[in-house]
């Protein structure tokens, strides 16, 4: 008679069990890996973030903001307009560090870097800005809803630890641009007439 080796049960149990942790763990990793932007901001409830916003300095400056999902969510691409210093910028999530970060640059070849994060019911961007000539500067901006077509966002100096400083440098209140309700009265009789032939884009205009 041929002898056979025999495996335990118990040993096979103990497989199975490890097997399936294994399995557990790869499909939880991916899944935390698909995570996006769109649905972090969601889960936080900082999607009032995104839009088209504008807000006026003291001295009647114009500042133009806004924060748009794109590449079915994993990005939020962002931009700001003052005068004439306008500049761009990505956040995303990196998951293998966990982490939302920004990168952008300007017009006048300053660069940013840094990682926004939560606080509560703010949501907080640590930045670090180099200008053109090299010299660099750590900044914070503190942003918190107000209402649904108000943002409120304090600006920070941070120390080299990265920590805020213990009053805001600045604080703006942004309003949400909305979409024009409609065109001048004088405009009427046109869209009446092109209304076969065209529908019209909405259109934005700026909050003042």
């Amino acid at each position: 008679m041929n002898n056979r080796k025999t495996t335990k049960p118990h040993k096979n149990l103990r497989n199975t069990i490890l097997m399936a942790a294994a399995a557990l763990f790869i499909l939880s990793t991916g899944a935390r890996a698909q995570q996006n932007m769109g649905e972090i901001l969601k889960e936080y409830g900082f999607d009032w973030l995104l839009g088209k916003w504008v807000a006026t300095t003291d001295d009647g400056k114009k500042i133009q903001a806004y924060y748009k999902l794109e590449l079915n969510n994993h990005l939020v691409s962002m931009g700001f307009k003052s005068g004439d210093l306008e500049g761009r910028g990505m956040i995303v999530y990196v998951a293998s560090e966990e982490k939302v970060i920004q990168v952008g640059v300007d017009n006048k070849g300053g660069t940013v870097k840094g990682c926004w994060d939560a606080d509560g019911d703010k949501v907080i961007a640590k930045l670090e800005y180099t200008q053109a000539d090299g010299k660099t500067v750590g900044m914070a901006a503190v942003h918190s809803k107000v209402n649904a077509k108000t943002m409120k966002v304090e600006y920070y100096q941070l120390d080299s630890a990265g920590q805020l400083g213990e009053k805001p440098v600045n604080t703006l209140e942004y309003k949400r641009q909305k979409k024009q309700a409609g065109k001048k009265e004088g405009d009427k009789s046109k869209k009446k007439q092109k209304k076969a032939e065209f529908q019209p884009i909405q259109e934005f205009k700026v909050v003042r």
